[in-house]
């Protein structure tokens, strides 16, 4: 499916609404996507349900049905539906949704791939006997055929997604439509310093909320790498000192490693935290920024942080994941990938980008295009006709 599609649904047939099921009220990047998407699907006229996941699989159901709508749109995450970790409460839902015959888009968030629970990550899995991981692969290989069978079609928000479940979980019934990039204000870099108190700093920014797979601590280990070893003293991290509503503990705990890990180097001259930024000023700090550090250890889902940041044209360095390969896919300029818990690889790939700063940037604006919401918005808009008229 082309990604600058020019589908128009609305001219194909009327709709009153469509429902979508997703993560309102969590503060989480699906919801932020939901957001957006809504926004844009809007924007050509298509009305959209909102429709919170809940912890009652009974009150779900019946907020679905009593909507009145053909066609439910859920944003999918395996740990978001009951009975965990396989989400298998997911499946009774769609049951019902397929017996009372509404048409069902699925997005998944998230595909496994079956190496997951052996090489990817340090998972729970692996504290387990090779007949419990043999077990894990072949439930989330039941749940996600079930799904697929259950649902009249699967998104998925990158290509590996898409290749996953085309050859590992023999799935066919699927569409790939990438996460849109948000357009956010471009302030003038230096304004923007100015206006922050950053005035001759060289900023750096692990942007989004503190998470221990998200590898904000092999920045600071980076850090104190940049000004011992290569002599650094005019740079600043900006960490943001926020959490998850959802997954409070787990943020404060890990936010607290990465104070005492700062406390521990002496880098608090070097350190800013962030906590609650008002959205006016949202603008200024990313502005501000000279190069985004995003050093997750390994995520298969889509960052919403970093999709709020590409329409800015800064340098990135991001870690060779799944998470991060669509950027190679659509050949985004200004990015330096390093190996995964590597402080080393950072530091070096910093050295670098100071040392040829100017000769480095250059317009991802094309790129940025292709990956519009509006775009998005008429790529979904396109599934939904052909699931609503029966089009594979």
């Amino acid at each position: 499916m082309a990604i600058n599609s020019t589908f128009n649904y609305t001219k194909q047939k009327s709709m009153a609404e469509i429902a979508m099921v997703s993560t309102f009220n969590y503060h989480d990047g699906i919801e932020d996507y939901s957001n957006e998407l809504i926004k844009h699907l809007e924007k050509i006229q298509i009305k959209v349900k909102r429709i919170p996941i809940s912890k009652s699989i009974l009150k779900l159901t019946k907020e679905i049905f009593n909507s009145n709508t053909k066609l439910v749109h859920i944003q999918h995450e395996y740990s978001l539906f009951w009975i965990r970790p396989f989400g298998v409460g997911f499946l009774i839902l769609l049951l019902f949704l397929k017996i009372v015959r509404k048409k069902v888009i699925v997005t998944l968030h998230t595909v496994y791939p079956f190496s997951f629970f052996e090489k990817s990550i340090p998972s729970i899995y692996l504290k387990y006997p090779k007949l419990i991981i043999y077990m894990a692969k072949l439930g989330f290989l039941i749940i996600t055929k079930l799904i697929s069978i259950l649902a009249d079609r699967l998104i998925v928000l990158t290509p590996l997604g898409k290749y996953i479940l085309n050859y590992e979980y023999r799935i066919n019934n699927i569409s790939f439509v990438p996460y849109g990039v948000h357009h956010l204000k471009n302030i003038d870099n230096s304004s923007a310093k100015e206006k922050l108190n950053l005035r001759n700093k060289v900023v750096l920014m692990c942007f989004g909320y503190p998470y221990p797979s998200k590898g904000f601590h092999y920045a600071i280990e980076a850090l104190d790498i940049l000004t011992k070893i290569y002599g650094y003293n005019n740079l600043i991290l900006l960490l943001q000192d926020t959490r998850l509503p959802h997954d409070f503990d787990k943020c404060e705990r890990y936010m607290q490693f990465l104070k005492r890990l700062v406390s521990l180097k002496n880098l608090q001259p070097y350190v800013q935290y962030l906590s609650y930024i008002p959205e006016e000023l949202l603008p200024y700090y990313l502005s501000a920024v000279d190069i985004f550090i995003f050093p997750y250890e390994e995520r298969l889902s889509s960052s919403s942080a970093l999709m709020k940041t590409l329409s800015l044209n800064k340098i990135y360095i991001v870690t060779d994941i799944s998470a991060f390969r669509f950027l190679k896919f659509f050949r985004f300029p200004n990015v330096i990938f390093v190996r995964p818990q590597s402080p080393r690889d950072i530091a070096r790939a910093v050295d670098e980008i100071l040392r040829n700063y100017t000769y480095l940037i250059n317009s991802n604006s094309n790129i940025i295009k292709l990956l519009d919401w509006k775009s998005i918005a008429y790529l979904h808009s396109k599934i939904y006709f052909e699931s609503l008229n029966g089009i594979v």
